[in-house]
């Protein structure tokens, strides 16, 4: 009694034995067939290749297109016994079998790809949107941190001495047709319902860059942000006025379309303070745990 071999699937071995005996029947194959014939994992234009070679050493000639049965010559060599035909399964789907145990990084990675659906312009547009929205959100954070309008006049400084390009840090306004009043409030991109959104075919355009714009934009910022300050002096961090010059600032801040690189800047000077911050609170907490024998 014979052993059964190893490393063939039976399911797919019958399949493989099924295409050779229709290519045995017919005379020839067509690559449409013998496609759809092979398993999900044979994907690769090699593998295909070298399959379908097989079975052209088979006697069986696989056509683009199936010829014309009037000038179809069937040659003896196209006929195959059961026999043959299963052992030419087998050997087929040892073959398949090499491929899927496959260690080559390159072979597996495109095998991987393969088996992912290509983004469509619709798909792209949502990761757009969502990349667009983050970055708001990232930047309406930021706008309430006081260290950062400072970054940004500072860097708007090194601009007028010419050490810094104006590309480096600003490439634009966003589409606004008027700069805001006081008095407006910053709206949270998670509050905008769906109603709201650009239309998907609609792109959003940027407001040209002039320097005079700049210089007038970063007075304003300048002039908003030493009013807040002296509201926090004056009246502290929750009152209402402080809110109000707050939102101010912000939304004047958030007009200015920054480099990823500057935002980049911002977002790590936030997240030094923040570390610096955490570090301190456990020095205190071991002075007082260890030092002064203060509970938890």
């Amino acid at each position: 009694m014979s052993k059964p071999e190893k490393n063939i699937n039976s399911p797919e071995k019958s399949q493989l034995k099924s295409l050779i005996a229709k290519g045995k029947e017919q005379g020839f194959l067509t690559y449409a067939e013998v496609n759809d014939h092979l398993p999900n994992e044979i994907i690769e234009p090699e593998q295909i290749e070298d399959i379908v070679n097989m079975i052209n050493d088979m006697g069986i000639t696989v056509y683009e297109s199936p010829p014309d049965t009037d000038n179809q010559i069937t040659d003896a060599t196209n006929v195959l016994d059961e026999d043959a035909a299963a052992e030419a399964a087998a050997a087929l789907a040892n073959m398949e079998n090499e491929f899927g145990r496959t260690t080559d990084p390159v072979r597996m990675y495109m095998r991987e790809m393969g088996t992912v659906d290509l983004l469509t312009r619709e798909g792209e547009i949502k990761i757009a949107k969502r990349i667009e929205e983050g970055s708001h959100q990232v930047l309406a954070s930021l706008s309430s941190y006081p260290r950062t309008v400072l970054t940004l006049l500072e860097a708007y400084d090194l601009i007028l001495k010419e050490e810094v390009k104006l590309s480096d840090v600003i490439i634009g306004f966003n589409d606004t047709e008027e700069y805001p009043d006081e008095g407006i409030t910053v709206i949270n991109p998670t509050e905008i319902s769906a109603s709201d959104d650009v239309p998907e075919d609609e792109e959003i355009e940027e407001v040209p860059l002039t320097p005079e714009d700049v210089k007038e934009h970063i007075n304003k910022i300048k002039k908003l942000h030493i009013t807040f300050i002296k509201s926090i002096k004056r009246n502290g961090k929750s009152h209402a006025k402080t809110k109000t010059a707050e939102n101010n600032l912000a939304q004047w801040f958030l007009e200015l379309r920054l480099t990823p690189k500057f935002i980049d800047v911002l977002t790590d000077n936030l997240s030094n303070d923040v570390e610096h911050i955490r570090r301190t609170e456990r020095e205190i907490m071991k002075l007082c745990v260890k030092e002064a024998k203060m509970p938890r």
